[in-house]
């Protein structure tokens, strides 16, 4: 646990020591940089304080960031701070270093790329336009145009890394992932073939961890005693479906589900299904989902993850390991089934299948 205290709006201090903070504006949550910590630069530290008890996004950043150390994935590592304010009140909120470690590296945004190559978001074949925000293909397709002599090895590299991605957040029902979350770094030396994803950030909404604490306490002890908590898991659709290609809409229906109201988008039904196919897909076709979806099986462990954070301070409260464990283990089963049946239609078309699960 990290303490901090506001001296003023642009002064800190921590660890004794004090620092320049610099104003973020983006997002919801109220946010500034701490300068000069480890170098001249304005942004060493990022720090966001939790807006009210409606969200628990601090311990999703955290948690799935710890995860992340599991399985060797590149996740900005994140911890929970206190922060202090010059009138002595106390607020809870979460701290980052910055992922952009050098000078010379050069940030892309997903949303910079939707802008400057909207063009690309047609399908030519039908005309039928691309969701921008969340679709790997199109991504490719900007990043081919920003570099057109970027090598193909390097677009696979990219691909694979935004499909781990795309399986990590569908496994820990992460719902934020729209294109402000992600983002490419270029190193400017190397030039357009060192261009590669940056590490997640932004994890905060995952295992429904937006929904404030009190919300997490009730489904904490619904989901213990739900009979059939995997077809209500599933029923929690994605607010902005990861990655590929996944057409959304902000609109919700509540419906009643077991005893629980459950938001449903009105959409996205049809479109989480289609989804999860194509990461099962991926993981029988795909050599390096197959062996990074396998690692995830074995290494995966919401509770052993949460006893690493509360050794170093960063306590989670019981209710939010048991609603994640729940979660974890759910998603798992389902994309284990999914792709079960695909490989079932698949031999009903051909004798050879890539893979066994």
């Amino acid at each position: 646990m990290i303490k901090i205290k506001k001296i003023n709006n642009n002064q800190v201090v921590l660890n004794g020591n004090t620092f320049e903070t610099f104003e973020e504006t983006r997002g919801k949550r109220e946010k500034f940089w701490i300068g000069g910590l480890y170098s001249n630069r304005k942004r060493d530290f990022l720090v966001k304080i939790d807006r009210n008890e409606t969200s628990c996004e601090s311990f999703g950043e955290v948690l799935f960031s710890e995860l992340c150390k599991m399985v060797n994935f590149p996740c900005v590592n994140y911890h929970l701070v206190k922060v202090e304010n010059e009138y002595g009140e106390i607020t809870d909120g979460v701290a980052c270093e910055n992922y952009n470690t050098s000078d010379k590296d050069m940030e892309i945004s997903g949303f910079n790329l939707g802008h400057t190559y909207s063009f690309l978001q047609y399908d030519n074949q039908n005309g039928k336009k691309i969701d921008p925000q969340n679709n790997i293909d199109f991504y490719l397709k900007a990043i081919k145009y920003l570099g057109p002599d970027i090598q193909e090895e390097n677009l696979t590299i990219i691909r694979n890394d935004m499909l781990k991605l795309a399986l990590m957040d569908f496994l820990t029902l992460q719902g934020d992932r729209h294109w402000y979350n992600i983002s490419f770094s270029m190193n400017c030396l190397f030039g357009e073939n060192s261009l590669s994803l940056t590490k997640a950030y932004d994890n905060g909404s995952c295992f429904l961890l937006n929904r404030g604490i009190k919300k997490i306490q009730d489904y904490s002890e619904q989901f213990l005693r739900c009979k059939n908590i995997g077809n209500l898991i599933e029923d929690y659709t994605l607010t902005k479906m990861p990655l590929l290609g996944i057409s959304t809409t902000t609109s919700k229906l509540d419906e009643e589900k077991d005893g629980m109201k459950v938001l449903i988008g009105t959409r996205s039904k049809e479109d989480y299904l289609n989804f999860k196919k194509e990461l099962a897909h991926e993981i029988l076709t795909n050599p390096e989902i197959y062996n990074f979806y396998i690692k995830l099986k074995q290494n995966l462990n919401v509770k052993q993850a949460v006893d690493n954070l509360n050794k170093k301070g960063d306590i989670i409260p019981e209710c939010v390991s048991n609603v994640a464990s729940i979660i974890l283990k759910s998603k798992f089963s389902t994309l284990d089934k999914t792709i079960k049946n695909l490989k079932i239609e698949n031999a009903r078309s051909t004798d050879e299948i890539s893979f066994k699960i």
